[in-house]
């Protein structure tokens, strides 16, 4: 076993098995949890099939979206042992060994968890690096940290490649991190629109109009904005919210229901395993968050057939269909909020007609086939030229 090999643990899938002439990707994550990006990255690995090898670090040695790549997929895990331990200098050589000892054709970095890996192989210079930016940790949601942005400015614009998945992003990344045009990507996520497919309209209801919202239950997805708006709606109105979703606020926000009184119009469901069928059962989709930036669950609900409202955040309003995009409201503004709760829930006919809409236009810009040509092409072509860190 080489100083290398003697870094890592892990499993490997077949990787062997594969010809050395097929392209290696080494993809690196601070940790491979069944979130959006890995799940995302984990249906890109499986689309491309045999084309490429690929190898997955997970600096936290959490493989959980492993689960969900196909047992054909010729793919080892990595979780690189006592990686933190020692200097800075230290850190960086045993990264350094790492990449030298897989030879990787294309390096993925993903996020700032993986910002050593990214200062690791520029001072290599021997593989291309495409850095994907989906968004901001918690502490950064609202203002950048000064010495991230600069971290950022100085490495981002060397790789040979930055892909973002909001056109917000876009903006950042080429005005603040300096990125040039033409090594920046905008790639919208994309959805299984065979999957999220809408309910057959006679299936939905029985008068009773059915509200759901799926968000972790936390602060920063600002539900009591929802709870607080459903409460000014008039008596007459028959509706049920349910919220998908589990987290450390589960408590105050049953808390806040009792307060407004809701508590036997709203019920939580915590973590919802069959998101499509969920879907199929509502009538409106609902999100309140204080910041976002191209969320997936948006996706799944218009690829479903439903309207939305939603606080305007990320690119959340670009988005929806033209028809949808009037029931997109100011953050703060609850008074609006209100307004589009009380038209939707009033107006049947109106929620089908958005909803078509939506899923007209998910089907034509946000397919999944698209999202994976997409990065297939891009993958492809930093193969072919690959550009070195400078």
């Amino acid at each position: 076993m080489d100083a290398a090999q003697s870094l890592i643990t892990g499993k490997t899938h077949g990787l062997k098995d594969v010809a050395r002439q097929t392209p290696l990707i080494l993809h690196v994550f601070d940790g491979f949890r069944a979130g959006g990006t890995e799940l995302r990255t984990c249906a890109i690995i499986n689309h491309l099939e045999q084309r490429f090898r690929h190898v997955v670090i997970s600096n936290n040695g959490n493989f959980d979206a492993s689960n969900h790549v196909s047992s054909s997929i010729k793919i080892q895990y990595i979780h690189p042992k006592e990686i933190d331990r020692g200097s800075s200098f230290v850190k960086m050589t045993k990264i350094r060994k790492i990449i030298r000892n897989f030879k990787p054709d294309l390096m993925i970095t993903y996020e700032w968890g993986a910002i050593d890996w990214v200062l690791a192989g520029l001072s290599l210079r021997s593989v291309p690096i495409l850095m994907t930016v989906e968004g901001f940790e918690e502490s950064e949601l609202f203002t950048q940290n000064k010495r991230r942005r600069l971290i950022r400015r100085l490495l981002y614009p060397r790789c040979a490649h930055v892909v973002v998945c909001s056109k917000l992003l876009y903006h950042i990344a080429k005005k603040e991190w300096r990125v040039p045009g033409q090594r920046l990507a905008y790639i919208p996520n994309g959805v299984d629109c065979a999957r999220f497919r809408p309910s057959d309209p006679a299936d939905r209801g029985n008068g009773k109009v059915r509200l759901g919202i799926v968000a972790s239950l936390i602060r920063l997805k600002n539900h009591i904005k929802l709870f607080r708006c459903l409460k000014e709606m008039p008596e007459k109105f028959d509706w049920t919210l349910f919220v998908a979703g589990a987290g450390p606020e589960l408590n105050n926000l049953k808390q806040a229901c009792a307060d407004f009184g809701l508590q036997n119009q709203v019920h939580f469901l915590g973590h919802v395993q069959d998101t499509p069928s969920f879907l199929r059962g509502l009538d409106i989709f609902c999100l309140s968050s204080e910041t976002e930036q191209m969320p997936m669950v948006i996706l799944e609900a218009m690829a479903t057939g439903l309207p939305i409202i939603s606080t305007d955040v990320g690119d959340i309003k670009t988005m929806v269909s033209e028809k949808n995009a009037s029931f997109i409201i100011p953050l703060n503004d609850d008074a609006e909020y209100t307004r589009a709760l009380l038209e939707l829930i009033s107006k049947e006919s109106l929620r089908l007609e958005i909803g078509k809409a939506n899923r007209r236009k998910c089907v034509k810009e946000y397919n999944q086939e698209l999202m994976f040509t997409r990065y297939q092409e891009l993958y492809t072509s930093l193969l072919s030229n690959p550009r070195m860190p400078e």
